[in-house]
Order: structure tokens, then sequence, then C-alpha cells
């Protein structure tokens, strides 16, 4: 269900619903022509992605995608997979012509793209992840992992509230694409711990502990 309301206000890339006080991200599609820089139609709903274009370009798919922003990097999933997409269409389809229709093919993984964008508008995020009964300073958890063909990581704080009681909340998530030559996996997982060593200086709070969780012994020795 999505829970966009009509009291909420657009904060990088992210939506805000004051009174519930949560994150969610919000889709925004428009394949309408522009007139000094504005669409001549609104943006389609979920229930109007049977009106995006037959004729679905390369150039138009690239202009929806520029347009996704988000600085937490919490719905980082969806975006990874535009930039997959991107990938793939260009280093296919690219040769002719960036205003000629793509396969039918690929317009249908985009397609579900698109609605994977608009059912992500049902999950939520706490905007305050310290809670206001926490006790001490919290942990930071932070997860890397790497494969073809990407790496990435995210932060994860956790904050004890009671005695025997902890609450975590993610905080931030970061993800790169491989390069276009060939890694090996070991590489690419030490690319994702290296991602996660950065997330650490983009928070602003005193950790009494900073936990990194890989899943891949050759990167602990690499590290080493």
């Amino acid at each position: 269900m999505n829970v966009l309301c009509a009291e909420h206000e657009n904060i990088l890339g992210m939506c805000w619903l004051p009174k519930d006080d949560v994150w969610t991200s919000k889709a925004k599609l428009n394949f309408s022509s522009k007139r000094r820089g504005i669409h001549l139609e609104d943006d389609l709903k979920e229930e109007q992605l049977h009106l995006i274009p037959d004729n679905l370009t390369h150039r138009m798919v690239l202009s929806q995608v520029a347009g996704i922003y988000h600085h937490l990097g919490l719905i980082s999933p969806n975006i990874l997979s535009a930039k997959i997409l991107m990938r793939s269409t260009c280093s296919k389809e690219i040769q002719n012509g960036w205003d000629e229709p793509m396969s039918e093919e690929m317009r249908v993984k985009w397609i579900q793209f698109f609605r994977g964008l608009y059912e992500s508008q049902s999950i939520t995020f706490k905007r305050c992840i310290m809670p206001e009964n926490a006790e001490g300073d919290p942990i930071l958890v932070i997860f890397s992992d790497g494969s073809q063909p990407t790496y990435s990581a995210c932060a994860y704080i956790r904050c004890q509230t009671n005695k025997n009681t902890y609450e975590s909340n993610i905080a931030i998530g970061k993800n790169r694409i491989a390069p276009t030559k060939q890694l090996s996996t070991p590489r690419l997982e030490l690319c994702g711990a290296v991602l996660a060593s950065r997330l650490v200086t983009e928070l602003d709070f005193r950790f009494s502990k900073i936990v990194h969780i890989i899943d891949s012994m050759i990167v602990r020795a690499q590290i080493q």
C-alpha cells in the first residue's frame, strides 16, 4: 500500500511524513514532452504504468534514472538495478542510437524496474535512528559484500534501550557497480570493505564500538 499522503515534505530525494516521523521514497515518472523545462502532463501514477510509451528509448529511461536522488542510500537496491540495466542497455543496444526504440525484452525489464520504484513507496524508515530511551553510546555495525557485478555496504546503529533490550536502525547505504574490466570476486569483496570503512566518516555520532562484518576469510586476510 502506498503510504504517501498529502501532508509530506520532500527532502534530499525522499519524502518525510511528519505525522509518523518516517522517511519513504517517492516514485516520479513522466515521459511527456517539456515546454520551458516543465512537463506538459502530470507524473504517472502506479496504476498508469501501462501508459509507458511503446517506443521507449534509451534517452527516455536515462532521463528518468538521472532524476532519482537519494543521499542516504536507503533504497540502494532499486537504484543499483537501474545502474545494471543502464550498463546492459548501453552495451547491447546503444549502437542503434539514443533515440531509437529499445527491444521489447529490454522494455519489459525497464517496466519491471519502474514498477519496483512504486512498490518501494510502501517501505518506511525511521528518521530518528537514536531512540529517546537509549542508554550510553550506540554501536555501529557495518556490513559489506561484493560479487559480480556490484559491491556494496550498509551501516546500522544499534542502541541499548534497557538492560536486555536493543534497537537497531539502518543509517546509510552505498553501492557501486563493478568496473567493466573484469575483477575477481575477492577483489570486489575488498572494494566493498573499503566502501564500508568510508561510511564511518559520514556518520556524526560517537560510538562505543565499530564492528565491520564481512563473509570472506580472503578479505579478512587481505586486510590483516
